[in-house]
């Protein structure tokens, strides 16, 4: 059986989400031939590059046009000549990516990303390849880019978000409510103390993550001046070799500083609490290691309406300040019980094998 898993590298959630199905199947089913593709190495370096980079330039440097840019492409009397431009976009900029589909000629193709599901859909309805089209949503609600003709099943996070597909239109028979596909380190047990004494951390104390993108954004460096004194804290800066630099330059005592780290997974294991942009994936994975979360530094669109949805599952909380964030903190710090209130209601939520169950459901329908 070919199976391709493709995404587009517009952020690292999509990329995320394919390589845990990726990672699964390699494991798993060694039968098998299994590809992972990101649809943009199969486009112009132009479109390429405007794509993943300008996604990120909009939202670091120029939020407000961001903003407007998501009003306009979720707008609901602009939706028919959006749908016709992104159409338009895609036939230009992916035929190498549709000869590629061609070439390989999979039984099944796994897209965590609305452009390689368009193309996929595409060539289907063409009656050029006989693929079954698997489409898993990375957010907690549906962008309209998500809706599209020809896919043979979807995988989404939670009910609410099956309830948004089929608003849109979309057969409930087709829609499953997975959760978001993780890496499966997220659902392993690991031996804190030996984490403890790794990372330099007081047993027994309040211990705090602080993660806000591979890129470091947000007003890290504030937060870790207002919390530094009453928790021991972790740091993760991400690519951000400026943010790093200048915390380890501030010697906090109780402050440990990371640069990119790949082991994210034993870092949440001896939190107690997270501070965290409210990306579809990083949710996902807090969720699977039952770590209560605090939102800041929402990118509008997608992760504020994250945002809201985890909210009204008492999951987790969006302070209007970065005050009210310490006095948040704080609180959880001084009230285990109301920590463990959230911990409760996590666990009621989460799906830390959702990359298993999305792959041994898909392949039990392929035979």
């Amino acid at each position: 059986m070919k199976v391709l898993i493709t995404y587009a590298c517009a952020g690292t959630g999509h990329r995320r989400a394919a390589e845990a199905i990726f990672n699964y199947l390699s494991l798993n089913y060694k039968e098998f031939d299994v590809k992972i593709v990101d649809v943009l190495d199969y486009t112009n370096s132009l479109f390429k590059k405007i794509y993943s980079q300008g996604y990120t330039f909009l939202v670091s440097r120029l939020p407000l046009l961001w903003s407007i840019a998501y009003q306009v492409s979720y707008s609901s009397t602009l939706r028919a000549l959006n749908r016709n431009i992104n159409y338009i976009l895609s036939r230009l900029n992916t035929k190498k990516f549709e000869q590629f589909i061609l070439n390989y000629n999979p039984d099944i193709i796994v897209t965590t990303h609305f452009l390689p599901c368009e193309v996929a859909a595409f060539l289907k309805a063409k009656r050029k390849i006989n693929s079954k089209l698997i489409c898993i949503i990375t957010d907690f609600n549906v962008h309209p880019l998500w809706i599209i003709k020809g896919v043979d099943q979807y995988f989404v996070a939670f009910n609410l978000t099956k309830e948004e597909l089929f608003k849109a239109g979309i057969p409930p028979q087709i829609i499953k409510v997975s959760g978001i596909p993780i890496d499966m380190k997220f659902s392993r047990r690991i031996d804190k103390n030996s984490l403890y004494n790794k990372f330099g951390l007081k047993k027994g104390q309040f211990t705090l993550l602080v993660i806000t993108s591979g890129f470091g954004l947000g007003p890290i460096e504030k937060i870790v001046g207002l919390l530094q004194k009453d928790t021991q804290m972790l740091v993760v800066c991400g690519n951000n070799n400026y943010l790093y630099r200048r915390l380890l330059n501030k010697g906090y005592n109780s402050v440990k500083i990371f640069g990119f780290v790949d082991n994210i997974d034993e870092l949440m294991s001896v939190s107690d609490l997270v501070i965290t942009k409210p990306g579809g994936l990083t949710i996902s994975e807090c969720l699977a290691m039952g770590l209560p979360m605090i939102f800041i530094s929402a990118i509008y669109g997608q992760e504020t309406k994250n945002a809201k949805i985890l909210e009204s599952y008492g999951a987790g909380v969006s302070p209007s300040d970065l005050i009210t964030l310490k006095e948040l903190a704080l609180s959880y710090k001084n009230n285990p019980g109301r920590l463990n209130a959230l911990r409760e209601r996590i666990d009621k939520i989460k799906t830390p094998y959702a990359a298993r169950e999305i792959s041994e459901w898909f392949l039990q329908k392929s035979y």
